[in-house]
């Protein structure tokens, strides 16, 4: 009997051995740091899955996406100065602080629209120029090049000889701030007019500016005269024409007529301008000169930029 029952017990560990574990499995899936389990005798299957982090930010940690965990502490945010366009600002997450700057303005002038001096933003336009005001447009634009003109009915022609820029040389002093603009111009007569006869006159003006720029001349000696630009909305009242060379000469065909002309101006200044037309045109009334002068489609226009 104890022989029966001996072997009968070792049947039934067999049985249990080959055929496992007969539990009714309910299982919980896997997490990030647990198998999957069942609920009932705690076996486990594969892996857990591991965490899944997020990279800590401006307003949190490191955190795992998936159960919440989080491990250190979040960023510090990296700010950028408040401005005109922007209160001060993280980088990282977008959160700001305050209110944006109120614009600091620089009013216009002829060369720039109102201007904001911290961010560079910009309303409206720059001031017309009174020589677009007046609908001219420059009509000399290659250095070396005759280009005709008719003055009482001869022919002539105007040709810029040569145009330099620069800061200083033994005849042009340097000045902080300014430069050097130096243009020779020929007038040359093709129809035999006696040389003591000028039927052209020689001017020089600022374009943006005519009315004050005439105003604003001052004869220092016979060969050269001071005057005030505004520039970038800034007077500068240091500004000094001098007349380097004049000379005439006859040719086979009649007459030449040459200057050099030098002015002192902002570094960066393009609004001097240098013409020739009919000396018909000149009266007492500088205003009417210039009008009557400039709107002839004879005048020659050089701008010295």
């Amino acid at each position: 009997m104890k022989r029966y029952l001996s072997l009968l017990a070792m049947m039934i560990l067999c049985v249990c051995v080959f055929t496992g574990c007969q539990c009714s499995h309910e299982w919980t899936e896997a997490d990030c740091i647990t198998p999957k389990t069942c609920t009932k005798c705690e076996e486990t299957e594969g892996e857990a899955l591991g965490h899944n982090w997020e990279e800590a930010t401006c307003t949190a940690p490191k955190t795992c996406t998936v159960c919440g965990l989080s491990e250190g502490e979040a960023q510090a945010h990296v700010w950028t100065e408040v401005s005109c366009a922007a209160p001060k600002t993280c980088e990282g997450c977008g959160l700001t602080e305050g209110e944006a700057l109120e614009h600091t303005w620089v009013e216009a002038n002829y060369q720039a629209p109102k201007t904001c001096s911290v961010c560079a933003a910009t309303e409206g336009a720059p001031w017309t120029s009174a020589f677009e005001v007046m609908g001219l447009s420059f009509n000399v634009e290659e250095v070396g090049v005759a280009y005709p003109m008719i003055i009482d009915g001869q022919d002539f022609t105007y040709t810029i000889e040569s145009y330099e820029i620069f800061a200083s040389d033994e005849k042009h002093p340097a000045m902080d701030g300014y430069e050097w603009h130096v243009v020779s111009h020929i007038t040359e007569c093709l129809q035999g007019v006696a040389p003591y006869y000028y039927p052209t006159y020689t001017d020089f003006n600022n374009y943006y500016d005519m009315e004050s720029f005439n105003k604003s001349l001052t004869v220092k000696d016979n060969y050269s005269m001071g005057f005030t630009v505004n520039y970038l909305g800034v007077d500068y009242s240091d500004c000094l024409f001098q007349g380097d060379a004049d000379y005439l000469d006859t040719t086979d065909a009649g007459w030449m007529r040459k200057e050099t002309l030098a002015f002192r101006v902002p570094a960066g200044f393009d609004g001097m301008f240098v013409c020739v037309g009919n000396a018909d045109h000149i009266t007492s009334d500088y205003y009417l000169e210039y009008k009557n002068l400039y709107t002839d489609s004879n005048t020659r226009f050089f701008q010295l930029k």
